[in-house]
């Protein structure tokens, strides 16, 4: 292991452990990016949309994601909840 001490790194690194799932991702921000409730028709599509531009991921993928069949990866879930992080920052300093 390293000889740097860990806890130092733990408390930098804190951020890369707010884990969120899409589907919170996806019901937290698409309202308020896109203006779509999760009752429009138009609403997986826009969750698909906001999730393909930040995780870079295929479409296929993500709605696999989405409807359960496959699990989110760690590191996904991990990028999710620094994004809904820096999103909530955004909105706090209104920097939209």
């Amino acid at each position: 292991m390293s000889n740097f001490p860990e806890q130092k790194i733990e408390e930098w690194l804190f951020l890369s452990k707010k884990r969120i799932t899409v589907g919170e991702f996806c019901s937290r921000w698409v309202p308020i990016i896109y203006q779509i409730s999760p009752e429009d028709r138009r609403y997986s599509a826009a969750c698909l949309d906001l999730l393909e531009r930040i995780t870079q991921r295929k479409a296929k993928t993500i709605y696999a994601w989405m409807a359960g069949t496959i699990s989110t990866p760690r590191d996904i879930e991990n990028l999710l909840g620094l994004c809904d992080y820096l999103f909530k920052i955004q909105q706090s300093l209104d920097l939209s």
